[in-house]
């Protein structure tokens, strides 16, 4: 499997989301055309849910702890791209866990 560098350690393609933007994100002086989320750790789910109202919440927090980028950019992906980010995080987390050979 290819592998490629996202936050300082590498993770198979298919556990990484990289998502070109249908429409680019300015926040501060930084334009955003494309964000990369990775796959959450087991504490990051953990964050995400503290203080969550919602499910909607909870998505926003996961987002923005997997991709590092500032909350105000989350929240400004449009309806389409992140229903793509919500299919990756679902996706990831139906995933049958991996097993060795008997």
């Amino acid at each position: 499997m290819d592998e490629q560098q996202v936050n300082g350690s590498a993770l198979p393609v298919d556990e990484v989301l990289k998502l070109k933007l249908r429409k680019p994100i300015t926040f501060a002086t930084v334009t955003y055309e494309e964000l990369t989320f990775r796959e959450p750790t087991a504490l990051e789910l953990r964050k995400a849910w503290a203080g969550a109202e919602s499910n909607m919440a909870h998505m926003l927090n996961l987002a923005q702890l997997c991709s590092g980028v500032p909350m105000r950019v989350v929240e400004q992906i449009g309806a389409r791209d992140f229903v793509r980010v919500s299919n990756f995080f679902g996706d990831l987390m139906t995933l049958a866990p991996e097993t060795g050979q008997s």
